[in-house]
């Protein structure tokens, strides 16, 4: 997800027509710059534009007042987006008064507007030269260093434009933002509150506390911030969605889903909304809704290589294996480095019988992140789905160096390669997991299997049986995935090839596509018909 924070920081520039002589001035008495600064004031942009152009035409204002004419289409230019033409008026009342701090003021903010933070920085770098307390310019300075993540630079900006007015409510949200940038939750939860406490109605900043508390995994507290955001602005479509992240990391599906359904109902073209509603939906189990979000995020994003990437696996999950490839094709033509999606992808080739593919896709992944232990682990199955079991073991061991997980799960795939290569290796791991599981208590389904492999005193139908005492039909085709691939694995160990075969189907016939002893059943099953094993 594209930083994804996907929170902006919030800032608003109030669009004060900077004027310095009054109507009794102008020379000429000139109505057309009059009414045009009217219409301006009044936000009615055309007629301002059309208005400033007549008095600019007529050649009759003096070049302060042209000056000022330029500097008030442009800010109507601006007003309606269209930067390049604001621009051009700001540099034409700047060439007129170079002293205009009010042009330079409102060009910086156009090329802030057209990502040129650069240009903006240098226009502001004039404001502040010309009025060195003029708080606003430090703000929006502080914003286009943001930008181009100087957020040291940031912050000292935000703290100049407080020391010049302690009660910028703006200010303290912006810098809030940077120390979020910095991972400085504490000072950012700080000025979030100062600007809550100067502005207290302030729905951006209960919104980006929320963020940090939500960063911080207080979720409570990131869901009051929204909840009162929401409250302040009842059309705050971010805040919704910010609400519903919450939502899914306290494993409330459904309420994430309806902020997300909000989200969407304010904003129908939030391509994040729906990219994190389908998210859930895959984790409700519900893949052709996820599906038909990801659809949408594609529609309104079609370069969105995650959204391509989390669509694939949801017609993985269906059991979709071509049209699964063709979306994890489509990331990584989209973005070449996209390492999970090489790993998604070797995953339904592992799936698919085409190990060779899958070790590939692994490789690759492991070339875009040196230390991606998932891709290790993942290729140490496919060698292992081939009966390349040096190799396996070579994976499965960088993955344990690169931080995979290390739990009853690892220990049993690493045995079960180990057991085939090295009698010496083979006792050392098995002597390293007994020690792990003495020290290590969990009440996981999977330590029955394991200390049945490690020589328990359960029959094998005792471990069947406690396979079927999931909590509902899909964890007890899970467990007896898993059981009988183990089981399987056992009856090999013990030259019982033809009770292997049966357990390994067996676990096949679950149909739990998902699982790794779902694919490594099916790829027993194929070694031992080659006669590899």
């Amino acid at each position: 997800m594209k930083k994804n924070i996907l929170l902006g920081i919030f800032f608003f520039l109030f669009f004060i027509v900077m004027v310095h002589s009054t109507p009794s001035t102008w020379a000429g008495g000139l109505d057309d710059a009059k009414a045009g600064l009217e219409a301006l004031n009044r936000r009615d942009y055309d007629e301002a534009i059309k208005l400033c152009t007549k008095a600019i035409e007529s050649r009759e204002l003096s070049q302060a007042n042209l000056a000022i004419t330029y500097y008030n289409r442009g800010t109507a230019w601006s007003n309606k987006g269209d930067y390049d033409r604001a621009i051009q008026d700001c540099t034409k009342a700047i060439e007129l008064n170079p002293k205009y701090t009010g042009a330079y003021f409102r060009r910086g903010f156009a090329w802030h507007e057209k990502g040129d933070y650069d240009r903006a920085i240098q226009d502001y770098n004039k404001v502040i030269e010309l009025d060195p307390n003029y708080a606003t310019a430090y703000n929006n300075r502080g914003l286009a260093w943001d930008e181009k993540k100087e957020y040291d630079l940031a912050i000292q900006n935000y703290t100049k434009a407080i020391e010049l007015n302690p009660k910028y409510a703006l200010a303290y949200r912006n810098r809030g933002s940077s120390w979020d940038e910095k991972g400085d939750y504490d000072r950012a939860i700080q000025d979030y509150n100062k600007a809550i406490e100067l502005e207290i109605n302030n729905a951006p900043a209960h919104n980006n506390r929320g963020w940090v508390w939500h960063k911080k995994k207080e979720y409570d507290l990131a869901i009051q911030d929204y909840t009162k955001a929401i409250e302040l602005d009842s059309k705050y479509a971010l805040a919704y969605r910010n609400r519903g992240l919450s939502w899914r990391e306290k494993g409330d599906y459904d309420r994430a889903i309806q902020d997300y359904t909000k989200a969407i109902e304010l904003n129908p073209k939030y391509a994040d909304a729906y990219f994190q509603r389908g998210f859930v939906c895959d984790k409700k189990g519900d893949y052709d809704r996820a599906i038909q979000d990801y659809n949408r995020v594609i529609e309104l994003e079609p370069n969105n290589a995650s959204a391509h990437n989390n669509r694939g696996w949801a017609w993985y999950k269906k059991k979709e294996y071509d049209l699964a490839i063709q979306n994890y094709t489509r990331t990584i033509e989209l973005d070449p480095k996209y390492a999970l999606a090489y790993r998604n992808r070797g995953i339904v080739w592992d799936g698919k019988g085409d190990h060779d593919r899958a070790i590939a896709d692994f490789t690759r992944a492991i070339e875009s992140d040196p230390k991606y232990a998932s891709a290790y682990y993942n290729r140490a199955l496919s060698f292992y789905n081939q009966g390349r079991y040096k190799e396996a073991i070579n994976n499965y061991l960088m993955a344990r160096e690169n931080k995979y997980i290390v739990d009853d799960y690892f220990y049993l795939m690493l045995l079960l390669a180990e057991r085939r290569v090295s009698k010496e290796d083979y006792d050392k791991y098995q002597k390293e997991f007994t020690d792990y599981i003495a020290s290590n208590k969990t009440e996981g389904w999977i330590r029955e299997i394991s200390n049945y492999y490690l020589g328990g005193k359960k029959a094998e139908s005792d471990l069947i049986e406690e396979a079927r005492k999931g909590k509902d039909e899909k964890e007890i085709k899970e467990r007896l995935c898993e059981a009988y691939f183990y089981l399987g694995e056992l009856k090999l160990m013990q030259g019982d090839r033809k009770g292997a075969a049966e357990f390994f189907r067996k676990s096949i016939e679950t149909d739990v596509h998902t699982f790794i002893e779902y694919r490594s059943s099916k790829a027993m099953l194929k070694l031992m018909a080659e006669g590899k094993i």
